[in-house]
């Protein structure tokens, strides 16, 4: 029951943690509208619409895409309002558009594949936990594209350096890394395998090689960000430390290393492949 009280307090905080953050950044960004805080309004908006029957249907088959019709909202907020965008902040709106299109047509074919997301299995059937798995997505939204949303509304945008060609570069390699990753581990499961676990292609070289790309994503994100941004907006380069933490200690790498763990720790392969393999960064000198 007190658990039950927690996660309530929890869903109602979070709005207003992003609406400070938001609140903040706004009023040292030069805009005469709070264009921020409206990206804020828009994501707990998106969310609730959709999070609402989904809580009451028990289902998260719309979890995944509710949020990226999220990012792709706010984005589309943040140009409507600033009206006028610099290439850098052009460049990093691509970026965010493309990288939730292509995760979000991936999870929800993955979901439409595996028909349940286990994740919400004992979520889902207790209506607050799974309001806070909500208000969490819609909180992941927004302070995930923090750093690019800050310097898109930015009153100081900045050309374009050379150095900002080659994080676009490499933001496109990590991007197609993680694409690739994530096809190679759903064509794994399709299939029956000299394994049960996945230990090919990029998995050889790293036994989180998607998370590992989304992670350098975003703080190329970040890199590209920082001069459009001062002193006061620069708090949001926390964005992609919390992508890290999440990925790495909350909903991604430590979960899967214990399922792991638990389904093969037993098998000599399994035991092989994980002392020999990066958790996160690739040993592409791996032999």
């Amino acid at each position: 029951m007190q658990q039950k009280y927690t996660n309530l307090f929890i869903s109602l905080m979070i709005p207003c943690v992003l609406l400070g953050i938001s609140t903040w950044i706004d009023s040292y960004s030069g805009n005469s509208l709070p264009i921020l805080t409206s990206c804020v309004v828009t994501t707990l908006f998106v969310h609730f619409i959709l999070g609402i029957p989904s809580v009451i249907l028990k289902t998260e088959k719309i979890y995944d895409l509710t949020g990226s019709i999220a990012v792709w909202s706010m984005m589309i907020t943040a140009a409507a309002l600033k009206t006028s965008l610099s290439s850098r902040a052009t460049l990093l709106m691509l970026m965010g558009c493309l990288w939730t299109t292509r995760l979000g047509a991936f999870l929800a074919l993955r979901i439409h594949h595996h028909k349940v997301d286990r994740r919400f299995n004992q979520l889902k059937q207790q209506p607050i936990n799974f309001i806070l798995a909500w208000a969490m997505s819609a909180a992941w939204t927004f302070v995930t594209l923090l750093s690019a949303l800050t310097a898109i509304i930015s009153d100081q945008q900045q050309a374009l350096y050379a150095i900002d060609y080659v994080f676009a570069i490499a933001w496109l390699m990590a991007f197609l890394m993680e694409a690739i990753a994530d096809w190679q581990k759903l064509s794994f499961k399709k299939k029956r395998q000299s394994t049960p676990f996945i230990c090919s292609g990029l998995w050889y070289y790293s036994r989180h090689p998607n998370y590992f790309a989304e992670i350098c994503m975003w703080f190329l994100v970040a890199g590209l960000a920082v001069p459009n941004l001062n002193v006061a907006t620069s708090i949001c380069l926390v964005s992609p430390l919390f992508v890290y933490w999440l990925l790495t200690s909350v909903s991604g790498v430590n979960l899967l290393e214990q399922a792991n763990d638990k389904k093969f720790g037993d098998l000599a392969a399994y035991k092989k492949y994980k002392s020999s393999t990066p958790c996160l960064i690739p040993n592409i000198w791996k032999r």
